[in-house]
């Protein structure tokens, strides 16, 4: 098993280095505010865990992890937007995020929430885009669309911060943390 762990690092250099490549690349804009908030946002670091396990994932199943980039990407922008969210003072009103100041500590909790939401859509726009549609066709990506969206939605992401906010301060039983209502 070891002697995988060089096999490992390397795709785990290369894909760390790509993914920010393809990250930083869609967070610019035309908008000089949103492009210099989506580049704090993303300079911001972070261990983008979670594309590089979608790569790994690809390639333990037989394929081009190339071709899973904007799935990747897209995933690593919802977790990033829900970051931005969660720190504003409306939620868990965090200051610091990642050792900076937290978005709407630097640019106005209005500019922030913007900013998230912004991401947000950048994630469905990089996984439906013409480049998601020549990796894996149409109708995959669509899917692959679907399912993160009811994920990061009110059956997951959304939904898991409705519980958080409506059990604050309270314990809560794992009968009514499993509630579908």
């Amino acid at each position: 098993m070891l002697e995988n762990l060089p096999y490992f690092q390397r795709h785990l250099n290369e894909d760390l280095a790509n993914v920010n490549v393809v990250i930083s690349q869609a967070v610019q804009s035309e908008v000089a505010l949103i492009a210099q908030i989506g580049t704090y946002i993303i300079s911001a670091g972070g261990k983008r865990l979670r594309p590089v396990i979608v790569l790994a994932f690809c390639r333990l199943c037989g394929g081009e992890a190339d071709k899973a980039m904007p799935f990747a990407c897209a995933l690593e922008m919802i977790h990033t937007y829900s970051l931005i969210h969660d720190d504003l003072p409306c939620m868990d009103n965090d200051d610091m995020r990642r050792g900076k100041p937290s978005n709407h500590k630097v640019y106005g909790e209005n500019y922030a929430f913007l900013a998230g939401d912004g991401l947000l859509t950048k994630a469905f726009e990089t996984a439906l885009s013409s480049e998601a549609f020549r990796n894996v066709g149409m109708e995959r990506a669509a899917y692959a669309a679907a399912v993160l969206a009811r994920c990061a939605g009110e059956y997951g992401m959304v939904g898991g911060q409705c519980i958080d906010l409506a059990t604050e301060n309270r314990t809560v039983s794992l009968d009514e943390l499993c509630e579908k209502d």
